[in-house]
């Protein structure tokens, strides 16, 4: 581990590698840590709505859970909806990861070890370009609801709160 530290000081100098080594933990522990943490927090709550939170309703109860494992608690017996979901999440989670790894860790050695130059760019765009998607769909998304022709000004155009796009 330090020699990555030192191979990252050597490449790129001290205040770039603080710099780096911050952006990630902060980037780490705010989108990654904290929403867990909270998630957990949640799940030892009642469900209340946003103005009884912090108040004296707004205790530590396993309540969740056992709804979550027994259901409602009416026939005492399991919650086999939830509780299959889960399993059936859980084996989706475990194909796509034996997935990802036989079709990464090929592309992977390719990259480390033959690619250079021009290939090795676009091994790395071809595993990119699928993150973009979810982008690129938001975009056209965003276009088709804010644009000049698009949903919510044609709406409001319709019912006259405004004229022109």
């Amino acid at each position: 581990m330090r020699d990555l530290f030192y191979d990252l000081v050597r490449r790129n100098g001290m205040a770039v590698s603080i710099y780096l080594m911050l952006a990630v933990s902060i980037w780490v522990f705010l989108l990654i840590i904290l929403p867990q943490l909270t998630m957990l927090d949640y799940s030892f709550r009642f469900n209340l709505p946003p103005a009884k939170i912090g108040g004296p309703e707004d205790v530590y109860t396993l309540e969740q859970y056992r709804y979550f494992f027994q259901g409602s608690g009416a026939s005492d017996g399991i919650n086999t909806l939830d509780i299959g979901i889960l399993f059936k999440t859980l084996l989706s989670a475990v194909f796509v990861t034996i997935f990802d790894l036989i079709i990464c860790y090929p592309v992977a050695f390719v990259l480390a070890k033959s690619s250079t130059g021009a290939k090795a760019r676009l091994l790395v765009l071809a595993l990119i370009v699928p993150y973009w998607i979810n982008e690129i769909l938001r975009a056209f998304a965003f276009r088709i609801l804010f644009g000049a022709t698009g949903v919510i000004n044609e709406t409001g155009m319709g019912i006259g709160l405004w004229d022109t796009p």
